[in-house]
C-alpha cells in the first residue's frame, strides 16, 4: 500500500465511517425522542406557517433565528425525501426531519475534526457521541431536542480549531455570524483578550469590535423577531416563586448524582484536570463564564444545554493523552529531532 493510499484510509476514510456509523443510532434515538415533548416539534417547525406565528415563539427562542430558519429548509427536505423514498422505521416526517438535522450537524461536526485531527479525530468523533447521548438520555423528564442545540456545538467545535491556529480575523468574521444560531457565541469574544498572539491595543479592539457586531446581530434579530425585550431575551425565573427562580433550581438540581456526568463525564474532567498550556486555561476561563451563563439563564438538568463545552473538554483530555493532538505528526518529528541531537553523525548532509 503506497504511502498516500494509507494516509487516506488511516486519516479519513477510516474516521469518516466511524461517524457515519456512530451518527445512525444517533439518529434512531433523536426520532423516538423528538415526539416525546411537543416543544420539540413546535420549535422546529416554528416557521412553517410564516413569520407572524413566528414572532408569537418563546421570547428566548425567537433569537435563534438562523437554527429555526435552518431547521425549517431540512423539514421541508425531510417532506420531500418521504415522499419519494421508504425509510426504514419512519413512518411521520416530523420525527423524521428532527432526526435527519441531528444526524447531518453530526456529520459536520465529525468532518471539522477529521480535517483538523485526521486519525486522532476517532477519539473526539466518539467522545462527542457519547457526550451526546447522554444529553438527549431517554426516559429523562427534561431531554428536549431543539434546533439550536447542534448548530451551537458546531459553532464551539469549529471555534476551537480556529482559536488553536491563532486564526483571530476568522474569528471576528465567523463570531457574528454564529451569534444568529444561540446568543451563547456571545460568551466566547473574551478569547481576544485571553490570547497571547495579539498586541495588547488589538486584543481590546478586536474584542470590542466582535462584542459590537454579536450585539448588532442579535439587537437587528430580536427587532425583526418583534421581540419585547430586545437584547436581553434571557429567562432567568425571575417574577414568579422564589423556588422558580432558575439559579436556585439549579442549586437544587446540583444535589443529584448524575449532573456531576453532564456530557458523558467529560465536562468534570475537562474542570479538574490540570492546564498544560495557556490554551487550555483560557478555554477553561470561557467554560466557566458559559457555566455562570448556564446557571443563570438555563437549567442545567437539560443535559443539551452544554453540548458546546464537549470539544473543549475533548481537547482538554486528549493533551494530556498525546503530546500534541492537534497536530497527529509532531511527537514522530520531535523523536527525530532528539535523535539527531543525541547522534550529530546522523544529522542530514
Amino acid at each position: 500500500m503506497t504511502v498516500f493510499k494509507k494516509s487516506l484510509l488511516q486519516g479519513y476514510i477510516a474516521p469518516l465511517l466511524l461517524a457515519v456509523g456512530t451518527a445512525i443510532p444517533l439518529f434512531y434515538q433523536v426520532a423516538v425522542l423528538s415526539i416525546q415533548q411537543p416543544d420539540n416539534i413546535q420549535t422546529f417547525f416554528s416557521l412553517s406557517a410564516g413569520l407572524n406565528s413566528y414572532q408569537q415563539l418563546y421570547t428566548a427562542w425567537k433569537t435563534r433565528l438562523f437554527s429555526n430558519a435552518l431547521a425549517w429548509q431540512v423539514d421541508r427536505l425531510s417532506i420531500l425525501i418521504m415522499h419519494s423514498v421508504n425509510i426504514r422505521y419512519m413512518n411521520k416526517p416530523e420525527p423524521f426531519a428532527v432526526a435527519l438535522w441531528t444526524f447531518l450537524w453530526f456529520l459536520l461536526i465529525a468532518l471539522v475534526y477529521i480535517l483538523f485531527l485526521k486519525q486522532r479525530s476517532v477519539f473526539y468523533i466518539f467522545g462527542t457521541y457519547a457526550a451526546i447521548t447522554f444529553g438527549y438520555m431517554p426516559k429523562v423528564a427534561e431531554t428536549r431536542i431543539y434546533p439550536w442545540d447542534m448548530p451551537a456545538l458546531f459553532i464551539f467545535t469549529l471555534f476551537l480549531f480556529l482559536f488553536l491556529n491563532d486564526k483571530y480575523k476568522w474569528l471576528l468574521a465567523f463570531l457574528p455570524l454564529a451569534m444568529g444560531f444561540k446568543e451563547t457565541a456571545g460568551v466566547l469574544c473574551i478569547v481576544f483578550l485571553l490570547t497571547d498572539q495579539l498586541p495588547k491595543r488589538d486584543k481590546w479592539r478586536m474584542f470590542i469590535v466582535a462584542v459590537v457586531l454579536c450585539a448588532f446581530v442579535k439587537l437587528g434579530i430580536d427587532i425583526y423577531t418583534q421581540s419585547s425585550s430586545p437584547l436581553f431575551t434571557m429567562a432567568t425565573g425571575w417574577g414568579g416563586k422564589f423556588s422558580d427562580i432558575f439559579f436556585v433550581q439549579n442549586l437544587v438540581g446540583m444535589t443529584l448524582f448524575s449532573t456531576f456526568f453532564i456530557n458523558a463525564g467529560t465536562l468534570l474532567s475537562f474542570l479538574i484536570i490540570p492546564a498544560p498550556e495557556k490554551k487550555i486555561v483560557s478555554l477553561k476561563i470561557i467554560a466557566l463564564l458559559f457555566a455562570v451563563g448556564n446557571f443563570l439563564f438555563g437549567l442545567i438538568l437539560e443535559y443539551r444545554i452544554w453540548f458546546e463545552l464537549i470539544p473543549f473538554a475533548l481537547y482538554a483530555i486528549a493533551s494530556i493523552s498525546y503530546p500534541d493532538p492537534v497536530r497527529a505528526d509532531e511527537p514522530r518529528q520531535r523523536s527525530n529531532e532528539n535523535a539527531i541531537a543525541e547522534d550529530p553523525d546522523s544529522r542530514p548532509r
